[in-house]
């Protein structure tokens, strides 16, 4: 309510999981259904998603109606915020229609508005009116200062400005605004303000505008909210005066959605800033006009390019450097945004990515990040033997097992007001599977041959490079420890995907080894990182340190020509056998 969206989030992770464990399955798919808001509040829109459908398919399975309904109503919201508008008409009118038969007016209420907001967007303001009229009148009876009308004047603003009535949009974002101040819910306070800042710099006064939406943004980086963030921030630069550059935001949240949901908030003509002639000139600031025009061709571009709107406006933590990890892609740089959102939190992790994505200086930058005061512990579960697992990770005493010649402390131990890193844990064997899982649920470790049990706290980051869903659909994992280990899922993108990072980590290997940065330019020329481009890199950026190898040795014995004539040689083998189907590992 006040706005602390990631403690809110790590908060009703940590119910869920109490609920779950002692049984209490209604209990639980509130707690989903809590977190699904929460964690859409955000702006990690996929992610709340699953949790509504997770709530949902629990409550029906439990009778709970009124939750699954709410469920439903999660999954509609969350639809138009996405900007699928059909999939949330669909889904709001089925909702309003069972609220209004079971005699829910809340929830009826809530309904309405969300329609009201899906047909503003879809262009069908009368629509909207009728549906926003309907909810206006329930919300007035249950309570006329509630939360439901706060709800219903936000959406009322955004059908003003859908109709062009900029004053009264502006009127109504201001009684939201007084609204939500007196209720203390800065979420809504800071849509109010986005609402009345595009209504104000629609109707050309740009100063007041800025003003307005920089107290949203405010708002917004302080909640960590990732996607409306975005879009205040291409208003700011549509609004800005002539000569004054592109603000780079301070906050720590970052866009952990789709690109779709965000570039569909940016195109659309209600949501997204004004292009060039849309927005009039501030009577009130001397010169203002062309700035608009500059900020609106610039944004215009942008969007007709298909890019998220200031992808790279602000670059990651020191600690992603002092890593050595290097990006300029704005997928990446999302992803590590979204990390260190989180990084504070007591929430599980779950890294996800091929082979040399970097999964390990991820889980290093989470506990660097989380400012625990213990150790970084990692366990390579791959190469955990089986019946040596138990005594690894939780410790024995001497004459526990053959050759157990002392007392020893085990991992977890190691890693107690820490970091426990299980590296590649989709390779634990079932049974090690059931020992970790108990420590998850309950803190509690007891060491071999031992018959007293200990409290350790620890902050658990897992990674794996497989499909760990999958293989829980296999039956190959247990799905319980997949839920107690996927408090939050990042997945780290292919070198692949992101060829505009071939350039940077290239030049940053080749002068981690010595090299001549004048050298790795005449090797690394446009034209070689044209054809990489076209490479798969199945072992990512670890291949890649093997072919700035090479080319390095080539260099050396050879010189600059040969080693370029060497690179393309086997981009060209590598994209031919690529194209052949051929498997070709990072040894090639």
């Amino acid at each position: 309510r006040r706005g602390a969206l990631a403690e809110a989030n790590s908060l009703y992770a940590r119910a869920s999981q109490l609920y779950w464990q002692s049984g209490n399955l209604s209990g639980h798919a509130v707690v989903l259904l809590n977190r699904a808001w929460a964690v859409g509040l955000i702006g990690l829109l996929p992610q709340s998603a699953a949790l509504f459908e997770e709530a949902g398919q629990q409550a029906h399975s439990l009778g709970r109606a009124t939750t699954e309904l709410l469920a439903r109503l999660g999954l509609g919201w969350v639809a138009v915020r996405g900007g699928d508008l059909a999939q949330a008409r669909a889904r709001l009118l089925g909702a309003w229609r069972e609220a209004r038969r079971r005699r829910l007016p809340r929830e009826e209420t809530l309904a309405l508005a969300y329609l009201a907001e899906a047909y503003a967007l879809r262009g069908e303001t009368a629509r909207a009116d009728r549906a926003l009229r309907r909810a206006e009148g329930i919300a007035e009876r249950l309570a006329p200062e509630g939360d439901l009308a706060l709800e219903v004047r936000i959406r009322g603003a955004m059908v003003a400005l859908a109709r062009g009535d900029l004053e009264g949009s502006r009127a109504e974002a201001r009684r939201a605004l007084a609204l939500a101040r007196r209720a203390g819910m800065r979420w809504e306070e800071a849509q109010a303000l986005r609402l009345e800042g595009m209504a104000s710099a629609q109707r050309g006064h740009r100063r007041e505008a800025r003003r307005v939406l920089q107290r949203a943004l405010i708002l917004l980086e302080s909640m960590g909210e990732q996607l409306e963030r975005r879009v205040v921030l291409a208003w700011l630069a549509a609004v800005r005066p002539l000569g004054e550059p592109e603000r780079a935001s301070t906050g720590a949240g970052l866009w952990g959605g789709s690109d779709a949901a965000l570039r569909f908030w940016l195109g659309h003509p209600l949501l997204g800033p004004p292009s060039t002639g849309r927005l009039a000139a501030d009577p009130r600031a001397a010169g203002g006009g062309g700035s608009a025009a500059v900020a609106g061709d610039r944004a215009g571009a942008r969007l007709r390019a298909g890019e998220p709107f200031a992808a790279e406006v602000t670059p990651p933590a020191p600690v992603w450097a002092e890593l050595g990890l290097v990006t300029r892609s704005p997928a990446l740089i999302a992803v590590l945004r979204q990390v260190e959102v989180f990084a504070t939190s007591e929430l599980p992790i779950l890294i996800l990515g091929e082979t040399g994505t970097g999964k390990d200086l991820v889980a290093q930058a989470v506990h660097a990040l989380s400012g625990l005061s213990g150790r970084h512990v990692p366990v390579n579960c791959a190469a955990t033997r089986k019946d040596l697992f138990v005594a690894e990770l939780f410790g024995a005493r001497k004459g526990a097992y053959t050759g157990a010649d002392r007392d020893r402390s085990g991992l977890i131990e190691e890693a107690r007001g820490g970091t426990l890193f299980l590296d590649e844990v989709a390779d634990l064997e079932a049974e090690a599977q059931g020992f970790l899982l108990r420590f998850l649920d309950s803190g509690e470790i007891r060491a071999l041959g031992d018959a007293q049990t200990r409290r350790v706290k620890a902050r658990v980051v897992a990674a794996t490079c497989v499909d760990l869903a999958e293989r829980v659909a296999e039956g190959r994992f247990r799905p319980d420890l997949y839920g107690r280990l996927a408090g939050l899922v990042v997945h780290l993108p292919p070198l692949r995907e992101r060829s505009e990072d071939l350039g940077p980590i290239a030049s940053a290997l080749w002068r981690r080894e010595g090299g001549e940065s004048a050298d790795c330019a005449r090797v690394f020329t446009p034209g070689v990182l044209a054809l990489l481009a076209g490479c798969r890199w199945p072992g990512n950026v670890r291949e890649l340190r093997h072919a700035v190898g090479r080319a390095m040795l080539y260099t050396r014995t050879h010189g600059a020509d040969a080693a370029r004539a060497s690179l393309e040689d086997w981009a060209a083998r590598m994209r031919a056998s690529a194209a052949q189907g051929e498997p070709r590992g990072a040894q090639d």
